[in-house]
């Protein structure tokens, strides 16, 4: 007998509401192959209109912390996985990886206004 695999409606499921500051604070005091949770469900469409109600500031703030995650990947601060939950849910998970010795780890939360990269704080 084949039953449906039920997956969370929108109001049933649990998505982590990290902001950029917090995942940037995450990655300074991270030891490596530590994992954090950013976003919990489709970020790709959840960062939309088409995606969960939510307002335009959430959704803007959940655009930035994604940016955040890609550009700390970018970095080579973190590795970014995401884990399948089920039909169009992911885990989005970020596994701090260990740092360069040339590199302090403070580097890796100065405002991008500051600098471009977490390389260019450091030097």
């Amino acid at each position: 007998m084949n039953a449906a695999i039920p997956f969370p409606t929108v109001s049933e499921a649990y998505s982590p509401r990290i902001s950029e500051f917090e995942l940037r604070a995450w990655v300074v005091q991270a030891r490596p192959a530590d994992v954090l949770e950013y976003h919990r469900g489709f970020l790709a469409i959840d960062r939309t209109p088409l995606g969960p109600p939510m307002t335009e500031e959430e959704r803007s703030a959940l655009a930035r912390t994604g940016a955040v995650a890609m550009r700390l990947a970018s970095e080579g601060g973190v590795h970014l996985v995401q884990r399948r939950l089920g039909p169009g849910s992911c885990s989005y998970l970020a596994i701090a990886r260990r740092r360069p010795r040339s590199s302090p780890a403070s580097s890796v939360a100065v405002p991008r206004e500051t600098a471009t990269t977490a390389f260019d704080a450091a030097a």
